[in-house]
């Protein structure tokens, strides 16, 4: 059977650190300084597990060329393993410094918008050759990098790797009509802004009937994640601890990957004066890891906010005092009384959670408690 396999990958982000974990511990913020390389060497796993024809690169492998050598270098030995197995590796440059050093680690280096013709030989090898991306290749099909398939006719079957920040959202789909476009994203975020899995797509091409599949597979070390979750309601911090770390646990789908996740709280607090400082955000983080007991169980908790919509319901004998300090801090939004003193609901301010001020107000009426 006339079959290809190839990984495509986008950006392999190998000089780009992983920002926004200042306030994490030893283990993680070391995780996240290899993460990235780390991320590379699980693509080239990927890629012989799956025992692809060749891997393609189709975005860049840096930045910028600053350390272009270096990465050269350590791309060379990364790459050794699937030369041994004959698997080719082609890789787009988009600066002639770029491409005059990964020519020496790579099989073909092509400028971004280039085209590759793969020939599907007897025996079942397979031959690839760069050709301009206004010549259509007299191959078994053809790859387009970018988002422009060029001149090629519509009758040939075009696989268009558009490299892009993040993957195409149903990276997983089957397609009979021999096109294809499919974004992979990188291998590795580096930001909590970039909240997807990220990896690479493993592409089979059936030459006979036109059939291209494209399925993902992650190979990222950290994962950014903000979470919802949504409670009724809930009258003690350990009540909140616990669940949240109960659905943190859930996170935890790959025992490879590390989830950072940044928590927002949908509920309603019914707690006196007293239970209103475990509230503050530095107090309820400090509660959480100390559910991992000094480890990693592959989830860590990097922020706790409550939604815009939460509500703290707080209940004291010292009700007047409480009740004109909240309507100060948060304007006249008074509810019907509780027992044991006054009910007052309060909206978290811009959903950043119960306020600093608030919460340093609220301590000082504790002795009127």
């Amino acid at each position: 059977m006339a079959t290809v396999r190839f990984v495509h990958a986008d950006f392999l982000r190998l000089d780009t650190p992983v920002g926004g974990l200042a306030d994490s511990p030893d283990w993680l913020r070391r995780l996240a300084t290899g993460s990235v390389r780390q991320a590379v060497k699980n693509l080239i796993q990927t890629t012989i597990a799956q025992r692809a024809d060749f891997l393609l690169i189709a975005g860049s492998v840096a930045e910028s060329d600053e350390d272009i050598e270096a990465i050269s270098r350590w791309l060379a030995e990364q790459f050794e393993p699937l030369q041994r197995r004959g698997i080719k590796i082609v890789v787009a440059a988009d600066s002639p410094r770029s491409a005059g050093f990964l020519r020496n680690v790579c099989d073909i280096v092509v400028r971004p918008g280039g085209t590759i013709g793969v020939q599907h030989e007897s025996g079942g090898s397979i031959r690839l050759q760069s050709v301009s991306a206004t010549t259509a290749p007299d191959t078994s099909f053809t790859i387009a990098i970018g988002n422009d398939r060029g001149s090629i006719p519509p009758n040939r079957i075009v696989y268009q790797a558009a490299p892009a920040i993040s993957k195409t959202v149903n990276a997983d789909c089957l397609t009979a009509n021999g096109s294809l476009k499919v974004s992979a994203g990188p291998v590795q975020s580096v930001s909590t802004q970039e909240s997807a899995d990220c990896g690479c797509i493993l592409v089979e091409v059936d030459l006979p009937t036109r059939e291209m599949q494209a399925t993902f597979l992650a190979t990222d070390v950290i994962r950014f994640v903000t979470e919802e979750l949504s409670l009724p309601e809930v009258s003690t911090v350990d009540e909140l601890v616990a669940e949240i770390s109960r659905t943190s646990r859930s996170l935890d789908r790959r025992s490879t990957q590390t989830v950072i996740v940044d928590w927002l709280l949908q509920t309603r607090v019914t707690t006196d004066l007293r239970g209103v400082s475990d509230l503050g955000e530095l107090n309820l983080l400090k509660r959480l890891r100390q559910f991992l007991e000094g480890g990693h169980r592959g989830f860590w908790p990097r922020s706790v906010c409550f939604s815009e919509s939460a509500v703290l319901k707080v209940t004291s004998p010292c009700g007047v005092a409480a009740e004109e300090y909240i309507d100060v801090v948060n304007g006249c939004r008074n509810s019907s009384n509780v027992t044991g003193g006054v009910g007052q609901g309060i909206p978290s301010k811009d959903g950043s959670g119960v306020s600093r001020e608030l919460l340093m107000g609220l301590s000082l009426l504790r002795p009127a408690a």
